[in-house]
């Protein structure tokens, strides 16, 4: 990201009683509270959302906007900062918010990004009373392009909560959260004419080379690129890309066409009961990902920016050539259960042209669990795809 960009909106995180006013703040904010969630945990109603954006804003300005997180529950929490505005790797907003403009909803050009457990840097302190914001500029990852009536609505939740009054761990491992739903808090915003529009940030990377360093083989993935990183870690990465091909050539036949009757277990376990149209789009996302595999050129960046410790890897679903690996991948193993090749496989599903997977769910008795009770989500949850093919012999 360009100085100019990072310089554009600072990111403040704050721990405050009664928040003061913003220093060149409008006179009369927009603010909407959260709405209430029936599923909500018990501590939900007492962690309180909101977002707060000006009236106006001039076409090509930041859209800067206030995410403020109460806790009312009496005691000191700390929450897990995954997807929500306080998480904000390179002043990036990432997928926790709706976007529309003049009510067409926008669509989300930012990072979608494969996690591991996460490590007590991941949480943030939220003391009884105080208040933690985040101000967020909603054009890094989204096409803030026109004039209109823009509406931010944020979609997300905490996905951990840990009671800090009780002899409590730092962090906690996938499947042993304490979810608090946050309900829906919208804000809406005028843009009006006057500057250059600004694109996400996506859209100033560069994609690959999509030029094949040798013939193209039929039946073989074509041979990726490389930023930056060792030779030990190209040789990994590389052997990777191979494998992560054997995984969606063999999931496709995994898959057979058309179904048996009845569905393979290995289909019901990850995806959920036989439905024809979901089994048809499940096996699609892997026919998808060998044949891009095949005719596009991956470029793997080994050094990115923006990278915590228990990422995986991330990738910006509308630039399917480029795939960014993080510190846990090089942890993984070769292949097998959250492996380097299966976390590329995770990767390829989110590519727009791939299927476009989102993440609802991490970790194997997470996504058993989504195929069992919502195999709709299940046919879209990469880490589903992940391991599908992980179960697989290659």
């Amino acid at each position: 990201m360009s100085t100019a960009v990072g310089a554009a909106i600072a990111v403040s995180l704050l721990v405050a009683g009664p928040l003061p006013a913003l220093a060149g703040a409008p006179h009369h904010p927009v603010t909407s509270q959260q709405s209430p969630d029936k599923d909500a945990v018990s501590m939900a109603g007492q962690f309180s959302a909101t977002l707060t954006a000006q009236p106006r804003y001039r076409l090509g300005e930041p859209i800067a906007l206030t995410f403020d997180l109460h806790n009312a529950t009496g005691r000191d929490h700390s929450v897990l900062e995954w997807n929500t505005p306080l998480e904000n790797p390179d002043q990036e907003v990432l997928d926790y918010l709706r976007v529309s403009r003049d009510g067409g909803e926008l669509g989300y050009a930012g990072r979608v990004i494969k996690r591991g457990d996460p490590e007590p840097s991941d949480y943030r302190l939220i003391r009884a009373g105080e208040t933690l914001r985040s101000t967020i500029d909603v054009s890094t990852s989204f096409e803030i392009t026109e004039p209109g009536t823009y509406t931010a609505t944020l979609d997300t939740h905490l996905r951990d909560v840990i009671d800090r009054s009780a002899d409590a761990p730092a962090a906690r491992a996938l499947g042993q959260f304490t979810r608090v739903d946050l309900g829906t808090a919208s804000v809406t915003f005028e843009v009006v004419a006057g500057g250059t529009p600004r694109l996400p940030l996506s859209a100033a990377l560069q994609p690959g080379d999509q030029t094949a360093d040798r013939p193209h083989l039929a039946d073989s993935p074509k041979d990726p690129k490389f930023v930056g990183g060792t030779a030990s870690r190209r040789e990994a990465t590389e052997k990777a890309h191979k494998n992560a091909y054997k995984y969606a050539d063999k999931s496709v036949g995994a898959l057979p066409n058309p179904a048996p009757n009845p569905a393979p277990n290995r289909y019901i376990t990850w995806f959920g009961k036989y439905q024809k149209d979901r089994y048809a789009l499940a096996r699609s996302h892997f026919v998808k990902i060998r044949e891009h595999m095949e005719d596009t050129v991956i470029t793997y960046d080994l050094e990115p920016a923006g990278c915590k410790s228990s990422v995986y890897a991330y990738v910006y679903p509308n630039q399917p050539t480029k795939i960014y690996l993080c510190g846990q991948f090089w942890k993984a193993p070769g292949t097998g259960t959250d492996s380097k090749a299966g976390t590329i496989v995770h990767e390829q599903s989110h590519f727009t042209v791939n299927g476009g997977t989102d993440d609802y769910k991490y970790g194997q008795d997470a996504c058993k669990k989504l195929a069992k009770d919502d195999p709709d989500k299940a046919v879209m949850n990469a880490d589903n795809h992940e391991y599908f093919a992980e179960s697989i012999s290659i």
